[in-house]
């Protein structure tokens, strides 16, 4: 290989705008076609060997009726393991409320081929529905802060001063997305839960037809249940406040409202229950609010394989949609934003600049490091297109293997230009230089490669889960990286070190020619 290598190179050194013109062609097809297809994400790529459903159960629930509900759930997962691609399956409870199923993952897929975030939904779609058990599990939906920071889920927030008016928009948006393609289904918070609050609906027209009013009711009903204060009882130098409220058998059952009464403007008495019909409604079990605003969220899930779609289908959705007055979309953060993407980018800038400085103070010039620096866009060609070829996405990791990667990649070019320069100090021509320096350090720059590459391999590849989170990113940024440096700088280094000698040369002779000095031979072939 040692002899392919020094003929390709003495080919290019003779043919050294042909070189140019191919890694150009290559850098500009891997910027406008690979670079496009990558996936740069905020979010973390998670790939768990198991999952968690938490299960809560009303306090009166003994453990038998627990161990029957677990049993029941036992039976479908053993009826179903293999289609769903469950190789395991764990079950706690105890004389406490709560109860908890694990189940690891099977290596092979399920024979519904259905992707390992989307488990977790099916089987809870078959679990038993019991009143009063809820589930709870990884993707579900259970209030709090959201974070665009998985791959498989999306959130979107309204925000807006009005609780009961997101509600509303929120309820009436949902139908938009949901039908979205990408968009495998809505997270739906507390979706098996019931009614949990009773209204009493009033019949407004009977109620004005005898002058009764809404407050009128309302405030019957609330005297009776809740109580009202009276003026406060004065005697023997004490103030004693006074409360009055209907004793508890008289307030006790529905039947027992509805024979309330309520004065009307001519001073008949009306029964609450001839003037109201009761409902059960669903309201909102907590209200989240973020500097001085109430926020709702749109949770979506998102189909395995067409994430990215997905997601500009939802981000042109959000565009066209004309929302009323007082609210407004407001996204939700991620773990490595925006911000975090411009301050990488500057991070490598500098990197970039002290490598320059540093090579530059070593070989006593400003124009010769040029011809290593320029060899880390040609790390960026592999380090893409390794990302392209696996269907990675581009994270939080990957930016920082890529910093990592700028200072590793010239280590090459210094070891083989530092050869050059001090053969040609020996009065060597520069190619003959060249060709020798890249014949000896052929094998110990493959071979610093090589190490590298395959010490990456074991990480790039590891579980997620066993490593605490994703290294895939930064591992085939750092093996792409390493290998396309490697095979471009044995020919892309001493041919712009060439290039850029003769442009030094031509310089130095034609200030020389200005200032009227003799100008200096032209380097040896």
């Amino acid at each position: 290989m040692n002899v392919v290598y020094n003929k390709a190179l003495k080919y290019y050194l003779g043919r050294r705008l042909d070189l140019a013109f191919i890694l150009i062609v290559l850098l500009s097809g891997t910027y406008f076609y690979g670079f496009e297809k990558v996936e740069f994400a905020g979010y973390r790529r998670d790939d768990p060997d198991e999952f968690r459903m938490k299960v809560r159960f009303p306090e009166h629930f003994t453990i038998d009726q627990k161990n029957d509900f677990f049993t029941t759930v036992e039976n479908i997962v053993e009826t179903n393991k293999v289609e769903l691609g469950i190789s395991s399956y764990r079950i706690e409870f105890n004389k406490h409320t709560h109860g908890d199923f694990e189940a690891d993952y099977s290596k092979e897929a399920g024979t519904a081929g259905i992707p390992r975030e989307e488990i977790p939904d099916h089987l809870y779609k078959m679990f038993p529905e019991i009143p009063g058990v809820r589930v709870f599990y990884s993707g579900m939906d259970t209030g709090g802060e959201k974070r665009n920071d998985h791959k498989s889920r999306h959130h979107l927030r309204l925000v807006g001063d009005d609780a009961r008016q997101l509600q509303e928009v929120g309820e009436l948006l949902r139908p938009v997305f949901e039908n979205l393609p990408g968009v495998l289904s809505l997270e739906d918070k507390d979706s098996d839960e019931g009614p949990n609050e009773m209204a009493l609906m009033i019949d407004r027209d009977k109620a004005s037809s005898i002058g009764v009013s809404p407050n009128d009711v309302a405030g019957v009903v609330s005297s009776a249940l809740r109580g009202r204060s009276l003026a406060d009882f004065k005697g023997n130098g004490r103030q004693v406040p006074v409360n009055m409220r209907f004793s508890e058998e008289d307030r006790a059952e529905l039947e027992d409202i509805n024979n309330y009464h309520v004065k009307s403007d001519d001073g008949r008495d009306a029964s609450i229950g001839s003037l109201t019909k009761p409902a059960m409604l669903k309201s909102q079990s907590s209200i989240r609010r973020s500097d001085k605003k109430v926020s709702y969220y749109i949770s979506m899930k998102l189909k395995s394989g067409e994430e990215r779609e997905a997601r500009k289908a939802i981000y042109e959705a959000q565009k066209n949609i004309d929302l009323p007055e007082g609210v407004s979309f407001n996204n939700p953060p991620e773990t490595f934003d925006d911000d975090e993407v411009s301050a990488s980018l500057i991070a490598m800038g500098l990197s970039v600049i002290f490598i320059y400085m540093l090579i530059a103070f070593l070989f006593e010039s400003v124009l010769m490091p040029l011809s290593i620096v320029l060899t880390i866009p040609l790390a960026a060609i592999g380090a893409i297109w390794a990302h392209f070829v696996t269907g990675t996405s581009i994270d939080d990791m990957g930016m920082v293997g890529c910093i990592l990667l700028i200072g590793v990649v010239v280590n090459n070019g210094i070891v083989l230009i530092d050869y050059a320069n001090r053969l040609r100090a020996g009065g060597m021509a520069r190619n003959a230089a060249l060709l020798l320096a890249t014949r000896h350090r052929f094998r110990p720059i493959v071979m610093t490669a090589m190490t590298t590459i395959f010490g990456m391999i074991p990480l790039t590849f590891a579980s997620a889960s066993a490593m605490g989170r994703s290294f895939e990113s930064f591992g085939f940024m750092i093996i792409g990286g390493m290998a396309s440096a490697t095979l471009f700088t044995l020919l892309a280094v001493p041919v712009f070190y060439t290039l850029i000698d003769d442009a030094q040369k031509a310089l130095q002779n034609t200030l020389a020619t200005v200032l009227g000095r003799s100008p200096k031979p032209s380097a040896a072939e």
